[in-house]
């Protein structure tokens, strides 16, 4: 009972190593530009658990989040989905920053950069939804207010004014996810530039 389920872990980090070999082989201008892809390809791996799943699982978790074939379970796909939504939100969030580089922000344009990235994430939590997925919708949710929060020019220079912990939450806020997305993209010095 063992052997196959260590057999298909190490499977899975055996892919997981090639994928990562490949993507350090690619730039980071090549991954920006391929992040829109990846975050439809992300949504339409979200709606394959919807169809393939194992009814004995579904019975004894409630949630159809797995894909699977026949008895076999293959993936969890919104645990794929994370990287690229990180990547969808963080490329909205530099290149927002890229456009308003040098000129003063206000308060509508912050806003509608919200709204932006509140558009992105709906269509996973309504996948989530209909697999009745809760716990992987809040870690959606973590990140996505981890990304908003560490969106300085909200937080501390509208809410900091009138909130003594304005800067304490920013800097309690998900920096991983803000570092994986945004800092693959954007450093202090090259101003929010993509790198090679």
């Amino acid at each position: 009972m063992v052997w196959p389920f260590l057999g298909q872990q190490l499977a899975w980090i055996g892919v997981g190593c090639v994928i990562c070999l490949i993507v350090t082989i690619f730039s980071t201008k090549f991954l920006w530009k391929i992040t829109p892809f990846l975050y439809l390809l992300g949504l339409a791996l979200m709606v394959l658990p919807l169809v393939f799943y194992n009814p004995n699982l579904v019975a004894s978790t409630g949630a159809k989040n797995w894909v699977a074939y026949g008895n076999i379970t293959l993936f969890q796909p919104s645990e794929f989905m994370k990287i690229p939504f990180i990547l969808m939100l963080s490329r909205s969030i530099v290149r927002f920053l890229q456009r308003n580089k040098g000129r003063e922000r206000l308060l509508r344009q912050d806003w509608f950069l919200i709204l932006e990235l509140t558009i992105y994430t709906i269509p996973v939590f309504a996948l989530l939804a209909l697999q009745q997925d809760l716990g992987t919708a809040l870690v959606f949710l973590a990140i996505f207010a981890g990304l908003v929060a560490r969106f300085r020019s909200f937080l501390e220079n509208y809410l900091a004014g009138h909130l003594a912990s304005g800067r304490w939450v920013s800097r309690l806020s998900l920096p991983l996810s803000f570092r994986m997305g945004v800092g693959l993209f954007c450093t202090s010095k090259s101003g929010c530039q993509p790198t090679r």
